[in-house]
């Protein structure tokens, strides 16, 4: 019976704790950690893409996307980005 007890309180509160890591907001101060992840794209993609990932690793999974859509406008051949578009659809696929 005890065992039941320890097993139900710990799925309770692997099920709670899932809800936590969700997409949130900063308000209007960005604040973002200092990221540098080195590429072979053009500096101003390179600013972006730098951007982007501190978003990815804020949880901000929707707004990360678009700082990498951002990186491949500033330069295409910036193949980088797809793979964070992708990793931050798997996270918050829409």
């Amino acid at each position: 019976m005890f065992t039941r007890r320890v097993f139900a309180g710990c799925a309770i509160a692997l099920l709670a704790a899932s809800g936590i890591a969700q997409e949130h907001t900063h308000g209007k101060g960005e604040k973002l950690g200092a990221v540098h992840f080195t590429t072979s794209c053009n500096s101003e993609a390179q600013k972006e893409f730098d951007r982007a990932v501190a978003l990815l690793h804020s949880f901000q999974f929707n707004q990360a996307i678009q700082g990498f859509n951002a990186v491949l406008k500033s330069d295409p051949a910036c193949g980088i980005a797809h793979w964070g578009i992708a990793l931050s659809q798997w996270f918050f696929p829409e």
